[in-house]
C-alpha cells in the first residue's frame, strides 16, 4: 500500500513538474537557445546571392519597387538570406527566435492532460524540431496546430494568429504563403463537414482570411500591388515544377516507409474520426511534391524537416496514443536520413548542434562578425565591377541586369531600377510580360546583359536552358529596342534605342511535327528567327505530374557543319512564345546557323503527340544593324 502510495505520489509529482508554468515558459525561451544555428550565407556572386543583396538593399533603398516585384520571395525575403547590414542582421535573429519560441507555445498546449512518458518525448521531439526546422517549417508547423487545436475549440483569436501567420508566411516566401493559404481553406472544408458549430467556425475562417487580405493591402501599399503579388505567386508556383524538374530518378523501395507511414496515419485519422488531422497530409503532399521536383540535398532535406514536423505534430496532438505511431514516426525519419547518407543527399553538419554555444558567441560578437561578413561581401562582389568607360555612359540613368547578376549595383552610385520579375526564369506568358511591362513602364534606360557561364555555351541559363529561351517576349522586347554600346568579357551594356531594331513580321501558318524528329528551319542574312511551339498534354500527363512531377523537356541544335549543341532544356509553356532558332549565339561575338532542331522530352509517349510550330520571323533594320549576327556589335558614336 505504502508502495502504491508512493508511487502514486511520484507520478503526481512528475505531472506537476511537466505541467508547471515555470517549465512551460522555460522550454518556450531556452529551447530555441538551444537549437540555435548560427548563419553562415553564401556572400559570393551569382543567383542566389544577387536576390539576397537586392531584398536587402531594396527594403532599405527603393521600399516602393519591392512593393511591386512577383518573385518567390515576399517583402521580407531578406530573412532568408540577411546581408551584413547591422539592423536587418539582428531582425533576421530575432525572426528565428519568435518563429520557434511561437512554435514551442503552441506544441506544448497539446501536452497537457497525457500520461508521462507522452510528455517527455512530447518533449523530446520539440527539441528536435528546434534543432532542425527553418523557419518556412516553424510557420506552417505553427499554422497546423492552430488549425488542428481550432476544430476542438474554437476561438476567434485561433484565427487572428492564424491571419498573422498567413501574413508572415506571404512576406517571407512564396511556397510559404500558398501552402498556407491552402491549407487554411482545407481546414475550413474539413471543419465546415464535420464541426458541430457550423456557422460560427465559418465566420471565423472569414474573419481570419479578411485581416490577412487587409494587412496585405496594407504591406504591399494598395490592393493592386496585393493583387498582383497573389496572382503571380500562384503563377510562378504552378510553373514551378515544369521550369525546374529534374529527370534525376527516385529509388522508390526508399520511400516504403514513408508511404507505410502515410498509409497507417489515414487509415488511423478516419479510423478514430480525426477528421482534422487530415490537413497533416495536405502539408505533407506539399512537401513531396517539391522534393521530388529536384533531388539536390537542400530539397531532400525540406522532405525530412516536413517529416520532423509531421511526426511530431501527429505524437502531440493525436488523442488516441499507440506504440506503433511513434515507431513508424521515428523509423521513417531514420529511413530518410539512411538514405540521405547514402546518396549524399544531406547537407553538412547534419546533428544536435552546440546551440547555446554558438548564441552566446554570436551574441557577444555580433559586431564583429556583422564587420567580417561585410568585408567578405565587399571582397566578392569586387568581381562584378562596371569599368569606368561603361560607368561614364550610364551616368545617373536608370539601369538594370539580364538575365540574374544584380551585384554590379552594390556600386550606390548607380541608379539601380528593378524590373518587377527581379531576375529571369520565367515560366509563364504572364510572368514574360509582367516583366517585359514593368521595363517599359519604368523607362530604364540600360541594361547589363550578362554572359551567365564562361562555359562551351556561354549564354547557357541554369538549368541547362538556353538563355535565349527564357522570357521570350521580355528578350525580344531588349533585343528591338537596344543597343550595345559597351562590351567586355563579362557583359554587354545594352541602351535604349529610339528606333526600333527589330521589325516582327506576320506569322506564319503553324504546320505539324513530332518529337523526336529533326525538323529543318529557315536561316538568312534578313531575320532573326524564332519557332512558336505548342502541343497537347494528355489528362495521364496531367495526372502524373500531379501525383508525382512534370516530365522534362529538351532541344538540340544541330548547325549547317553538323556539329551539334549539348541538349538543353525548355519549358513548355515559353516555347508557346517562342524558341529561338537563327542566329544561335554562343556568346556576344561567336554565331552559327541552325540548319535542324529535335524536340526531346524525358517521357516517351509524347512522341506520339502532334506538335504545332510556326516560324516567328523578326526583320533586322538595316539602318542599325548590319545582319542577325551583329546583335551585340558595339555601336558608338551614332544617334539614336
Amino acid at each position: 500500500m505504502n508502495l502504491n502510495y508512493n508511487r502514486q505520489t511520484l507520478t503526481s509529482g512528475f505531472h506537476v513538474i511537466l505541467d508547471s508554468k515555470v517549465l512551460f515558459w522555460s522550454i518556450i525561451l531556452i529551447f530555441p537557445v538551444l537549437g540555435f544555428n548560427f548563419y553562415s550565407p553564401d556572400y559570393n556572386i551569382g543567383l542566389d546571392p544577387s536576390y539576397a543583396w537586392a531584398y536587402n538593399s531594396l527594403l532599405l533603398n527603393k521600399f516602393s519597387s519591392l512593393q511591386k516585384i512577383v518573385y518567390p520571395y515576399g517583402l521580407f525575403g531578406f530573412l532568408k538570406m540577411p546581408f551584413p547590414y547591422y539592423n536587418l542582421y539582428f531582425l533576421y535573429f530575432l525572426c528565428v527566435f519568435i518563429s520557434k519560441s511561437v512554435f514551442c507555445y503552441l506544441f506544448l498546449n497539446f501536452t497537457k492532460n497525457k500520461p508521462i512518458v507522452i510528455k517527455i518525448i512530447n518533449i523530446l521531439a520539440l527539441f528536435f524540431c528546434c534543432n532542425y526546422l527553418y523557419t518556412d517549417y516553424l510557420l506552417l508547423g505553427s499554422l497546423l496546430l492552430l488549425m488542428i487545436k481550432q476544430f476542438h475549440k474554437f476561438n476567434v483569436y485561433f484565427f487572428i494568429a492564424a491571419a498573422l501567420l498567413l501574413l508572415s508566411g506571404m512576406l517571407i516566401k512564396v511556397n510559404i504563403m500558398i501552402s498556407g493559404i491552402l491549407l487554411y481553406i482545407v481546414s475550413f472544408i474539413i471543419t465546415w463537414l464535420f464541426s458541430t458549430n457550423k456557422k460560427q467556425q465559418a465566420l471565423n475562417y472569414f474573419l481570419g482570411i479578411i485581416l490577412f487580405i487587409a494587412l496585405g493591402i496594407a504591406f504591399y501599399g494598395g490592393i493592386q500591388n496585393f493583387a498582383t503579388f497573389i496572382k503571380g505567386s500562384f503563377i510562378l508556383s504552378g510553373g514551378y515544377s515544369e521550369a525546374l524538374c529534374s529527370t534525376v530518378g527516385i529509388d522508390l523501395p526508399y520511400f516504403i516507409p514513408f508511404f507505410i507511414l502515410l498509409l497507417f496515419f489515414i487509415t488511423s485519422a478516419i479510423y478514430h474520426k480525426n477528421y482534422i488531422e487530415l490537413i497533416l497530409f495536405v502539408f505533407l503532399y506539399f512537401a513531396w511534391k517539391h522534393t521530388v521536383v529536384r533531388l539536390d540535398s537542400g530539397h531532400y532535406y525540406n522532405l525530412i524537416m516536413s517529416l520532423v514536423v509531421f511526426s511530431s505534430i501527429w505524437i502531440v496532438v493525436n488523442t488516441n496514443f499507440t506504440a506503433i505511431k511513434y515507431f513508424l514516426s521515428i523509423g521513417c525519419i531514420y529511413s530518410f536520413f539512411i538514405m540521405g547518407n547514402k546518396l549524399s543527399l544531406l547537407p553538412d553538419g547534419i546533428g544536435i548542434r552546440n546551440g547555446l554555444k554558438e548564441f552566446v558567441f554570436t551574441v557577444t560578437n555580433f559586431d564583429s562578425i556583422v564587420k567580417k561578413c561585410d568585408s567578405i561581401v565587399t571582397i566578392n562582389f569586387k568581381q562584378s565591377i562596371i569599368p569606368i568607360e561603361a560607368k561614364n555612359i550610364i551616368a545617373h540613368s536608370k539601369i538594370d541586369s539580364y538575365p540574374w547578376e544584380l551585384s554590379y549595383f552594390r556600386d550606390s552610385t548607380l541608379n539601380y531600377t528593378p524590373r518587377y520579375t527581379l531576375q529571369s526564369g520565367g515560366n509563364s506568358t504572364w510572368l514574360d510580360n509582367y516583366s517585359k511591362n514593368s521595363i517599359i513602364e519604368q523607362d530604364i534606360t540600360y541594361y547589363i546583359f550578362h554572359s551567365t557561364y564562361p562555359e562551351k555555351i556561354k549564354l547557357l541559363h541554369i538549368d541547362g536552358r538556353y538563355l535565349f529561351n527564357e522570357e521570350p517576349n521580355t528578350l525580344m522586347h531588349l533585343l528591338s529596342n537596344y543597343r550595345s554600346v559597351f562590351s567586355n568579357s563579362a557583359f554587354t551594356l545594352l541602351e535604349k534605342s529610339s528606333t526600333p531594331r527589330l521589325i516582327q513580321e506576320k506569322l506564319a501558318e503553324a504546320v505539324n511535327v513530332k518529337f523526336n524528329e529533326w525538323i529543318p528551319v529557315t536561316s538568312d542574312n534578313e531575320h532573326i528567327y524564332r519557332l512558336k511551339v505548342d502541343f497537347i498534354k494528355p489528362l495521364s500527363y496531367k495526372l502524373k505530374s500531379f501525383i508525382y512531377k512534370p516530365s522534362a523537356f529538351f532541344i538540340t541544335y544541330k548547325f549547317s557543319d553538323d556539329s551539334l549543341t549539348d541538349k538543353m532544356r525548355f519549358v513548355p509553356a515559353n516555347a508557346k512564345d517562342g524558341i529561338w532558332i537563327n542566329p544561335f549565339y554562343y556568346d556576344f561575338k561567336t554565331t552559327k546557323r541552325v540548319k535542324e532542331i529535335i524536340l526531346e522530352s524525358s517521357d516517351s509517349t509524347f512522341y506520339k503527340t502532334n506538335l504545332k510550330i510556326a516560324i516567328d520571323a523578326y526583320r533586322i533594320n538595316k539602318k542599325l544593324l548590319s545582319s542577325p549576327d551583329s546583335l551585340f556589335s558595339v555601336v558608338k558614336n551614332c544617334a539614336n
